[in-house]
């Protein structure tokens, strides 16, 4: 969507500089009023989830070892074989938007991530966690947000392979909806050898179980219909030693839902992640991402383009022989986001500066 960015509940409070009632204000308002349904959609990856997607800009389908493997990749729940705690958000993130000379700066707060995985007997593991994936900012206090609850479980299938399943129910709220929808995800992590990893994660189609379009004031009322596509997702991984590098890309097939008023094109995307050993406390990363549009019509689409990045540390603690654990680890983590949207009426400038945390005993 061109305008599709704005403080969610969850959000901190807002700062806007610079902000100039006409033209901009009224021309941005005549294109929302005049915009389907559809245009109001973020994209979808607009937040880098965790730790480690936004040191490496999401390209961790075949690397992820943190509490988002039940987000990026359920086949890879377990595979530390760690009891592990995460959370992540983002400090200070703005968006500057550019429409015929004008800007408008929007500046707030994001939780995005809190995430748990706890081992099981014979190398199952479960994880559970809150996952926001859009939280959208703009001139109005309009947009998209999606906030995902989801729970599943990993398994070994031999020493090299895992196989995870993963369910999740998504909330999301839009100008004139609110719904609640949820779906499954499929994952394998295979690691052929100690320097090759590989991932393929598949999620269903989202299907809605009930919705509100009366402004979002009316209760939730049932219904069943496809509110988002199947989407697959791959990635590949090799490690030189002290570098590592991660290639993802996904596909997610054109979906039209004229109940749901949905009508969403084909979308591909591709990501690429550095991760750099520096010594055995601190790993520097660096990743490139695209997040397009679904949006069909070319004068809505604004497709974004972006650089991560940042510096996560880890400290490591024995424990005494009477305790649970034999040891504990504590990291931390701290990155940037840039990504720019180029659209046919409107251009952006996305910044932002990650924090994140872990535990693992």
């Amino acid at each position: 969507m061109i305008v599709s960015r704005h403080l969610s509940a969850m959000e901190g409070p807002r700062v806007r500089a610079g902000f100039k009632p006409a033209p901009t204000f009224g021309l941005i308002t005549l294109l929302v009023a005049t915009c389907p349904l559809t245009a109001f959609a973020g994209n979808d990856d607009e937040i880098l989830i965790g730790t480690q997607g936004a040191r490496l800009g999401g390209a961790v389908t075949a690397t992820v070892t943190d509490s988002t493997a039940l987000w990026y990749n359920p086949g890879a729940i377990g595979r530390t074989r760690w009891a592990q705690f995460g959370a992540s958000g983002t400090l200070v993130r703005g968006r500057m938007d550019t429409l015929d000379g004008d800007h408008d700066l929007t500046l707030s707060v994001v939780p995005s991530t809190l995430g748990h995985e706890i081992p099981l007997p014979n190398d199952w593991a479960f994880g559970y966690g809150i996952f926001t994936s859009q939280a959208t900012q703009s001139s109005f206090d309009s947009g998209r947000d999606t906030y995902n609850f989801g729970a599943g479980l990993g398994a070994p299938l031999g020493s090299t392979l895992r196989l995870g399943l993963g369910v999740f129910a998504v909330y999301e709220t839009r100008p004139v909806l609110k719904a609640l929808s949820s779906f499954a995800s499929l994952g394998v992590h295979w690691q052929p050898t100690s320097s090759w990893n590989l991932g393929l994660a598949v999620n269903s189609p989202r299907m809605l179980v009930a919705s509100s379009d009366a402004g979002g004031t009316e209760p939730l009322d049932p219904g069943f219909s496809a509110s988002a596509p199947l989407r697959v997702r791959a990635g590949i991984a090799h490690d030189f030693g002290r570098l590592a590098v991660s290639l993802d890309g996904d596909v997610q097939p054109a979906l039209r839902n004229n109940d749901a008023a949905i009508d969403r094109r084909l979308v591909p995307n591709g990501r690429l992640g550095l991760d750099y050993e520096l010594d055995e406390q601190t790993r520097l990363g660096l990743g490139l991402f695209t997040d397009l549009s679904s949006v069909r019509d070319p004068m809505l689409r604004q497709h974004f383009y972006g650089v991560s990045g940042g510096v996560e540390t880890t400290s490591h603690y024995n424990l005494d022989a009477n305790e649970p654990a034999e040891s504990i680890e504590l990291s931390a983590f701290i990155g940037f986001r840039y990504a720019y949207g180029d659209g046919d009426q409107l251009s952006t400038h996305e910044f932002g500066i990650n924090l994140g945390s872990g535990l693992r005993f």
